[in-house]
């Protein structure tokens, strides 16, 4: 059970990110959440298989009640990458505007605009541009 939440949160995150942004560029709520899937969909259906594959090796273990735990959390991830890129999508898209209703307390100070998107003086653009310059060092 917890494989499944800990992997259904994460692939929500990348899917609900994704909305957020589209919304902030100002597209409509189910165009929004049609870009979002399109564009984190595929990472989340990547990394869910990853995951699948990877616990299904536990099927090779030689036990049986390791083997049938494997098949549990594969299917488990399976459903929730499934959920990600289906059932999901189809609620940002009905909620729209309306997903940052409940305000989360100490995130932000009340008032203060959600940061651009788009800025280039945040701390994960920078690192992420330093990164794209020195692929070659990163990647060794």
């Amino acid at each position: 059970v917890m494989l499944g939440l800990g992997a259904g949160i994460d692939y929500a995150l990348f899917v609900l990110s994704r909305f957020r942004v589209e919304l902030a560029h100002g597209h409509p709520p189910v165009k929004a959440a049609g870009h979002a899937t399109a564009a984190a969909g595929h990472a989340v259906v990547f990394a869910g298989g990853t995951v699948v594959v990877a616990i299904l090796g536990l099927m090779f273990a030689g036990i049986p009640f390791v083997g049938a735990m494997g098949i549990a959390g594969a299917l488990t991830v399976g459903v929730m990458v499934v959920a990600a890129v289906t059932l999901l999508p189809a609620l940002l898209g009905l909620l729209g505007h309306r997903v940052d209703a409940l305000p989360v307390p100490r995130l932000r100070k009340r008032g203060t605009p959600r940061p651009d998107p788009d800025d280039e003086n945040t701390l994960t653009y920078r690192w992420g541009s330093h990164v794209h310059r020195h692929r070659v060092q990163y990647a060794v």
